[in-house]
């Protein structure tokens, strides 16, 4: 397992993010012994247990959706796919708790949160625009092949692109078969679908 249980502290978080395991963020100090009962089950032997203090790694909590929540104690996992799920916060932080979460998780109980920009409300341009809370009916769910550019608004290579792209937009507009589309990158969650290394890819 990953967990050096003798020396758990806040620095351990930044080098497994990159690790492949799942990883479990407990943000707080508190309560180690406690969540040490729950990381050396072997059951959990490929999940990757840290803490972390709020003050020093709050973007993780607006990343989970946490910043607002109250708790002392907050807990959110990411899983291998760089997907992320939020411990309910309606409860009081306990051990038994923290293992019903996990086993939603491994039951394919839990939703990942999904950061979304607000659906648009004109959207009859000639490129399509996606947010990540239409991602899943419109490019996954619908029967068209289409065309997604994940572009990101400071990116050189996209804005060059955009003439182009907006022309072929033009030219399938009225198709029934095919969608030309975009979502923003850098303000969405879709990206742990697939493999992106660099702006802009296409799918």
């Amino acid at each position: 397992m990953s967990l050096h249980k003798a020396n758990v502290n806040s620095q351990r978080v930044l080098p497994m993010i990159a690790s492949r395991c799942q990883k479990l963020f407990c943000y707080t100090q508190f309560w180690r012994h406690r969540i040490l009962e729950v990381a050396s089950d072997p059951e959990y032997k490929d999940y990757t247990f840290a803490i972390a203090d709020e003050d020093e790694f709050g973007k993780f909590l607006v990343d989970l959706g946490l910043d607002d929540s109250g708790n002392e104690i907050n807990v959110g996992l990411y899983d291998t796919k760089k997907r992320r799920y939020a411990m309910d916060t309606d409860d009081e932080f306990s051990v038994e708790g923290l293992r019903d979460f996990l086993q939603d998780f491994k039951d394919g109980n839990l939703k990942p949160i999904i950061k979304s920009q607000p659906k648009p409300k004109d959207n009859d341009g000639p490129v399509r625009i996606i947010v990540g809370n239409t991602f899943d009916k419109e490019v996954r769910q619908t029967e068209k092949n289409v065309l997604l550019e994940i572009y990101a608004p400071w990116c050189g290579h996209c804005k060059k692109l955009e003439p182009v792209y907006k022309k072929l937009g033009k030219k399938y507009k009225d198709s029934d078969s095919v969608l030309i589309a975009k979502i923003d990158g850098t303000q969405t969650t879709c990206q742990w679908r697939y493999k992106q290394r660099a702006f802009p890819p296409y799918s």
